[in-house]
């Protein structure tokens, strides 16, 4: 036992020295100059429409409100302003410069309104108001007998088609809501 221990003591102290004439070489000298802050090209306010705001109240609230009335003049062709609702996410975007550049609010799971300042550098604001689709992708399964939807991870509204194959029992359309939960619809 007494040799044992000895080996072993004598083995960690060989591991010790040796790890003692470890001499890590140093790392190599920059040759580049110190890093250069880049301004960005745009800058983005992403926020959610808050209760009782209205795109007059929403515009001031960003130092926009000497163009509200432009603003929503452009739009209305294309959107009620009355039909801004709370928690809704919209975004503003502004040039390098500090001018408005463009406008985007979430409408429903299907379009989104996007207004877009046309008089860069002008007295008289001028805006163009569109209603832009978002892009889905729809995706087919289909299920085998005794399959069953165990749980659903598909973004939502995600509508999701299964077909009917020769090793398929049914077609059905489901879709899943924001808490992941999926239900069937009609085919």
């Amino acid at each position: 036992m007494v040799g044992f221990v000895r080996m072993l003591l004598l083995f960690f102290l060989g591991l010790v020295a040796t790890a003692c004439g470890y001499v890590e070489s140093p790392l190599p000298e920059s040759t580049a100059g110190p890093d250069i802050f880049l301004e960005p090209h745009v800058r983005i306010v992403e926020d959610q429409v808050s209760r009782d705001a209205t795109f007059a109240t929403l515009l001031a609230s960003h130092e926009l409100g000497n163009v509200a009335y432009a603003f929503v003049e452009a739009m209305r062709p294309v959107f009620n302003p009355r039909s801004l609702r709370r928690g809704h996410a919209y975004k503003l975007i502004f040039g390098a410069d500090g001018m408005f550049r463009r406008f985007e609010y979430h409408v429903d799971e299907d379009q989104y309104l996007q207004v877009v300042s046309v008089s860069l550098n002008s007295a008289a604001p001028m805006f163009e108001a569109f209603l832009v689709d978002y892009e889905k992708e729809l995706e087919q399964v289909a299920l085998e007998e005794g399959m069953t939807w165990s749980r659903c991870r598909w973004p939502k509204s995600l509508r999701v088609r299964s077909t009917s194959t020769p090793n398929s029992v049914w077609g059905t359309t489901s879709e899943c809501s924001s808490s992941g939960s999926c239900g069937k619809m009609s085919t």
